[in-house]
């Protein structure tokens, strides 16, 4: 999986029958940097090989990042993009947060709340 054992891991042991009724996890992202934008490239490009190992298909839902203007190596649409991590974590439609940040303290809360 691309997107870190322990999270693979955690898809993989829901039990069958509960991954037939989530056929697609909506991530959250926190944090669009190198590692952030580099996720989000993941789930893009490999999709199909991802839903095809965990039994579901992902897609993301929305990016927090600190200036929707920047210029990224990896580009994500304008809709999916917030500088409020909120609006990721208390988003309807997300399933699982990814927080991908850095530092500590704001991270540790998008944790907690998420």
């Amino acid at each position: 999986c691309f997107l870190g054992a322990e999270f693979c891991i955690v898809l993989k042991k829901l039990p069958r029958h509960l991954r037939a009724l989530m056929q697609q996890v909506n991530l959250g992202i926190v944090g669009g940097g190198t590692v952030g934008g580099g996720v989000y490239q993941a789930v893009q490009r490999n999709g199909p090989l991802m839903a095809s190992r965990l039994g579901v298909s992902l897609a993301v839902a929305r990016v927090a990042v600190r200036d929707v203007r920047k210029k990224r190596a990896v580009r994500i649409p304008a809709r999916q993009l917030t500088t409020d991590w909120r609006e990721v974590v208390e988003h309807p439609k997300v399933d699982v947060v990814i927080e991908l940040m850095g530092g500590t303290k704001v991270a540790r809360e998008v944790t907690l709340r998420a």
